[in-house]
């Protein structure tokens, strides 16, 4: 009974579990502007903060608002990521830093991935925060 559970069951399941984070991959493929932290609405600047979505380098690039940033990603499940740590730009921006250093540390927190009912990605933290973002056309 054992082997069969190994040689017929398990390869089952990792296949539908691959294919599952494959079309989560697929879906997440593109640019997303933030729109929101903690459900609280963002001011829609000339460069709002962003994440862009490389699936098939499990890469991520985008702006803080001020710094542009680059890292790589995983998911560990349909809806857990994993960030590494963000390579960043140094500028100085007057007016957006607070915006910048708030959305740079909670994309460093980031552990959990959804799409709400209005298809807006929402990023999860360790820390229960949320960050909104609307898929660009």
């Amino acid at each position: 009974m054992e082997k069969i559970l190994f040689k017929f069951i398990l390869p089952f399941f990792l296949i539908t579990s691959c294919s599952g984070l494959k079309k989560m991959e697929k879906k997440l493929q593109g640019n997303w502007i933030l729109i929101s932290i903690n459900n609280q609405s963002i001011e829609q600047s000339q460069n709002p903060p962003s994440i862009q979505f490389e699936a098939n380098k499990k890469v991520i690039s985008g702006t803080d608002g001020c710094n542009q940033y680059q890292s790589s990603f995983e998911m560990e499940s349909k809806n857990k990521i994993r960030i590494a740590p963000l390579s960043k730009t140094k500028k100085m921006c007057m007016g957006v830093m607070d915006l910048a250093k708030q959305f740079s540390n909670y994309m460093q927190t980031a552990n959990s991935i959804a799409f709400n009912d209005q298809g807006n990605l929402v990023l999860g933290t360790s820390s229960n925060h949320q960050l909104n973002f609307k898929k660009e056309n």
